[in-house]
């Protein structure tokens, strides 16, 4: 069974790519959906667009023949009661399974995140920012200002400090593989026997998901055109779902 999980589509927000991601997942092949934190920008399910609902209603559909677990992020805390009951599937603040002898934990990573965690007006500030700078690339259909927003230092600062809570955390758990979302920045690390996958965002011109199956963990992209691009890969012996 292929596992696919994705991360921080963010509904309710005017950047998010629904309709991609329901075309996306309408043409996958997997047994299992990790929605890996943040499906909704806040924690609010009012006025969304009529793409943003058919996204939920492929999901609730989908949940009859799938198994599709939601992870709790930090923009859809308070949430943890309806998401069951409006989607019909699964939500937890981390999810593990095992396969073939490895470990598997998906957590959104907020949690290692202390900016985040503590509703600091820095964090405050530097998400407003992010959303204008971003609205306004979209609106011009270019590229202006996204180095600002993924390349400068503070945010990769930012990306470190979840990447190093997520792998000591796993070394905690005697974890083969963690996956984060939060930080918006998809790739993927290594250290002491923890593999570690950040799944990137689906509110970007390049969105990204994560795929577990028998061929290994693969990291991948889809472009603004919609093509399919496979970024990295790490591929491990003897793992599947």
């Amino acid at each position: 069974m292929t596992t696919l999980i994705v991360s921080d589509v963010h509904l309710g927000s005017y950047y998010n790519r629904a309709r991609e991601l329901s075309a996306f997942i309408k043409s996958a092949s997997f047994g299992r959906l990790i929605i890996l934190g943040d499906l909704f920008d806040k924690s609010s399910i009012e006025r969304l667009r009529d793409d943003e609902w058919e996204f939920l209603d492929l999901v609730k559909s989908m949940s009859r023949r799938r198994e599709i677990i939601w992870v709790e992020g930090n923009h859809d805390e308070g949430l943890y009661d309806v998401i069951p009951s409006l989607l019909n599937i699964l939500a937890v603040k981390q999810f593990e399974w095992e396969s073939n002898g490895r470990k598997f934990l998906a957590i959104h990573g907020h949690q290692f995140d202390f900016y985040s965690r503590n509703k600091s007006i820095l964090a405050s500030c530097a998400g407003g920012l992010y959303r204008m700078l971003r609205r306004i690339d979209l609106l011009l259909e270019r590229d202006v200002f996204h180095r600002l927003c993924f390349e400068n230092r503070a945010w990769k600062r930012s990306s470190d400090i979840v990447t190093e809570g997520a792998l000591r955390y796993g070394q905690d758990l005697e974890t083969d593989f963690v996956f984060c979302g939060h930080t918006h920045r998809a790739f993927n690390t290594s250290r002491d026997g923890v593999e570690y996958f950040n799944t990137g965002c689906w509110n970007d011109r390049y969105c990204h998901y994560v795929t577990v199956d028998n061929n290994g963990v693969s990291l991948r992209k889809i472009s603004e055109y919609g093509e399919f691009v496979k970024t990295g890969v790490r591929l491990t012996a003897q793992q599947a779902t």
